[in-house]
């Protein structure tokens, strides 16, 4: 059956090892690998979505300021430093079902197009006819362990995903570690072991959480700024 790899996977991401001292760790979700589609250059790299936007405009910038096309990532990358990282916490996703044709039209139609956080989390689809496997990024608890810099977690996946790190959907129990819930259990536990805050109060910046009003921009501005130190 198919499986679908995190863009970070192909295309060799930027890791929080690689920034200097960042303070905080945000967490996403999925960010399918298309070779036929949208390929972006780093985390919310999508044009729709707003967190670059609004980080840009609360620096002082233009919003399009992270996606020049020849000076984009170096400018993200010097905006993190010091500040914060990004990793998401599903890795890859297999596609599951019988039929080859039904599964290969829900991945054109759910995964690689009208992406949302509610089909990558989903299991059965489909009438039961697709059902998604979800590998989760074991790398976010390596730099948990590691870490001389972060302290801090904070997600962009909503309060409806992660009201708190014991209270997830899907909670996948009968997975144990390798489902979300117990997966969410490690990531808690980890920054209880090294000091480090996990912020369960989450704000999406995405264009669908900021168009149908879920999150306001004020909010969002006012969130980042607090979370990822953009104060100058």
């Amino acid at each position: 059956m198919p499986i679908i790899n995190h863009q970070a996977i192909q295309n060799n991401w930027t890791t929080p090892e690689q920034i200097v001292n960042p303070q905080t760790l945000i967490l996403g979700s999925f960010n399918p690998f298309d070779a036929n589609g949208n390929i972006v250059d780093y985390y919310y790299g999508r044009r729709s979505n707003y967190l670059w936007k609004r980080i840009a405009i609360i620096m002082g910038y233009d919003e399009e300021y992270f996606f020049d096309i020849v000076d984009g990532m170096e400018r993200k990358l010097n905006i993190m430093n010091n500040r914060f990282c990004f990793l998401d916490v599903i890795n890859r996703i297999e596609v599951i079902g019988q039929n080859i044709d039904t599964v290969s039209q829900y991945i054109n139609n759910n995964i690689f197009t009208n992406f949302a956080d509610s089909k990558i989390f989903a299991r059965s689809v489909l009438r039961g006819e697709v059902h998604l496997s979800r590998e989760y990024n074991n790398s976010i608890l390596e730099t948990l362990a590691n870490t001389q810099s972060i302290t801090k977690v904070i997600h962009t996946m909503g309060n409806s995903r992660i009201l708190t790190p014991h209270n997830v959907n899907p909670l996948e129990l009968q997975l144990g570690i390798n489902g979300f819930s117990g997966f969410m259990n490690l990531i808690n536990e980890a920054c209880i072991n090294n000091g480090i805050e996990f912020v369960n109060q989450s704000l999406s910046p995405s264009a669908y959480a900021v168009r149908n009003g879920a999150v306001t921009i004020e909010n969002l501005d006012v969130w980042l700024i607090e979370h990822l130190s953009l104060q100058n």
